[in-house]
């Protein structure tokens, strides 16, 4: 069927791999499509506008902007990721997301909703990132809409990142799935064209319907990867305990080797898409060359096997990630050092953060990106980032929050900038001060010299504790410098006669009933280190219970004219041993990163 030339469709994320292929199937049929995007300013949002596509700015935070960009279409397409992708899928953002989506298009009076949800979603998976998915079904059937589900199976590109390394003449397929277990597959492009389908007249595909365009074993996918090649190849079965630490992606497989897992009728889906793939198919449309050093299928990485001290770090060799939806996998220039790294290796937060063994180490990092998950808009391969992620002292990872590395700025220097920028941005938002004065102590860190740099940006006066040594640093940045010590009290009113608004305790050094005195509110204390402080009435701030978005601070940070953090020493990846004795030390003044 060849749409109206006055048929508005709207896509949301039509630059992400799901949406452009649903835009670029609807092109081929000559519809109008509406592209709802994030960035509508991007290199692939503007191809797309050049080709006749439409293009809305929204925020998904934003309801009114929904309902506008879905004003007088005829259907409209969407799906959704969960944040903070696989290592750390934040489903309930997934399915706030969904929702307000879903919303918006009652409210616009849609006639015609299609939603990409997941195959499987309505079985019970245990899987979350399926489940939050089954949660935007249930509530799209609330909902004075009509609807039509599309659920794909495992997505044929996922080989572009599960791809086969070399061993000698062969290729090797290695997934955490047994050899004789079938896997369902279908090509993104295929997903597009199902949907496309479903868009263009809603009586062409049933209410739901799980799709997929092939079923292999292992043994069966290396079979497409040596006819594809001429090469020899073979399956290997990894255990489950490969993912470990990656919870969601480890319960995906574990649900894969529960079979029927899937259950995609491939002759309905060839019904909808009647050139559908298979997998050999799909890899000589993709132009599949075995994987060359500049997409590496292992990588050099720091592990531990037990609680420790330093020593217990060491350099492995180890399978490299692959991103998942909302992720990207970056080649890393550098790594920063975190004091929450030396105390998770140490185990002295083995009760509230314990750990599989053997398990990597680091949290933030920058570098150029290779692969890019589901999902991702803003970002391509070859493009230069940092940000926050899980096992980042390694020569590849995953980041689930980014930004692009400002011009100008080397990206060495930006590989601790991720971890420090977050909670600056997090600490200053929860504190919710617009003018004023707020005493930061333990200024002179990674985090210090960011919420310092920040909380200038946004016109406040800072007055900073850190060591004597450390003063003319903190000078630097346009801090009031003060030491620790007897007399604080008295040594903050004498540079600050007005009084102190808000403190943030970043130290952790027992000055929790301190700060509340010199601020005279215990709610406007705020600690990341010294558990302790509700004790007291202040307040505790911590990563895993944030409901800011890292990517505002990384915004907020870029915006500033000059945002820098000091690097007090950049250590080899061989001597991550020093690097961690170094932070451990304490009265940094601002970042150690460690280079691969």
């Amino acid at each position: 069927m060849t749409a109206q030339p006055t048929t508005t469709i709207a896509v949301f994320a039509a630059t992400g791999s799901q949406g452009g292929a649903v835009t670029e199937a609807l092109l081929g049929k000559g519809a109008h499509v509406r592209a709802l995007l994030r960035d509508t300013t991007s290199e692939k949002a503007q191809a797309l506008a050049a080709r006749g596509v439409e293009l809305v700015r929204v925020n998904t935070a934003d309801a009114q902007s929904l309902s506008d960009a879905l004003d007088g279409v005829e259907a409209f397409w969407f799906m959704t990721v969960p944040p903070g992708g696989m290592q750390n899928p934040d489903v309930e953002g997934e399915v706030k997301q969904g929702i307000a989506l879903a919303n918006a298009a009652a409210a616009a009076k849609v006639p015609h909703t299609v939603f990409s949800s997941v195959g499987g979603a309505e079985r019970d998976s245990k899987v979350p990132h399926f489940d939050s998915k089954y949660r935007v079904e249930e509530h799209l059937a609330t909902l004075d809409l009509n609807t039509t589900i599309i659920r794909p199976v495992f997505f044929m590109e996922n080989f572009h990142w599960f791809a086969p390394s070399t061993d000698g003449d062969t290729l090797v397929v290695r997934l955490p799935l047994p050899d004789g277990t079938k896997l369902q597959v279908i090509s993104v492009v295929d997903v597009g064209v199902t949907a496309a389908a479903a868009l263009l007249d809603s009586s062409a595909v049933p209410s739901a319907i799980e799709i997929a365009g092939d079923e292999l074993t292992g043994s069966e996918i290396a079979a497409a990867f040596a006819a594809e090649t001429g090469m020899k190849a073979r399956y290997e079965a990894l255990p489950l305990a490969v993912l470990d630490g990656q919870e969601d992606m480890q319960a995906m497989f574990r649900w894969f080797a529960e079979t029927p897992a899937y259950q995609a009728d491939l002759n309905e889906t060839r019904r909808l898409a009647p050139g559908a793939l298979t997998l050999q198919a799909w890899l000589t449309a993709s132009n599949y060359v075995p994987a060359t050093p500049a997409r590496r299928t292992t990588m050099k990485a720091i592990q531990f096997n037990n609680y420790g001290g330093p020593e217990v770090l060491s350099s492995v060799e180890t399978e490299s990630p692959v991103p998942g939806p909302g992720e990207v996998l970056i080649h890393v220039v550098s790594a920063g050092i975190n004091q929450l790294d030396a105390k998770i290796r140490s185990g002295s937060m083995a009760a509230t953060k314990p750990l599989s063994f053997p398990s990597g180490t680091g949290f933030d990092a920058a570098g150029t990106v290779l692969a890019v998950g589901d999902g991702v808009e803003d970002v391509s391969p070859g493009d230069t980032v940092f940000g926050i992620g899980r096992n980042t002292v390694a020569e590849q990872a995953l980041l689930d929050q980014w930004a692009t590395v400002p011009q100008g700025i080397d990206p060495i220097d930006a590989g601790g900038w991720g971890v420090a920028v977050e909670t600056a941005g997090r600490l200053l938002t929860e504190l919710n001060l617009t003018n004023g004065t707020i005493l930061i102590s333990g200024a002179s860190g990674g985090v210090g010299s960011a919420l310092i740099q920040l909380a200038l940006g946004r016109g406040l006066k800072v007055i900073g504790t850190a060591s004597e040594r450390n003063h003319d640093y903190l000078s630097s940045l346009g801090a009031i410098p003060l030491s620790y010590g007897a007399n604080l009290a008295t040594r903050v009113a004498d540079v600050a006669p007005e009084g102190v608004d808000g403190a943030l305790d970043i130290s952790g050094a027992g000055v929790i009933t301190d700060l509340i005195t010199i601020v005279g509110n215990a709610a406007m204390v705020i600690s990341i280190s010294d558990f302790t402080a509700p004790r007291h009435g202040a307040r505790i701030s911590s990563s895993a219970t944030r409901t800011t978005n890292p990517r505002d601070a990384f915004a907020e940070a870029i915006a500033l004219p000059h945002f820098s953090l000091n690097i007090e020493h950049k250590y080899p990846i061989e001597d991550i041993s020093g690097a961690h004795q170094h932070i451990e030390l304490g009265h940094t003044i601002g970042k150690i990163i460690v280079i691969p």
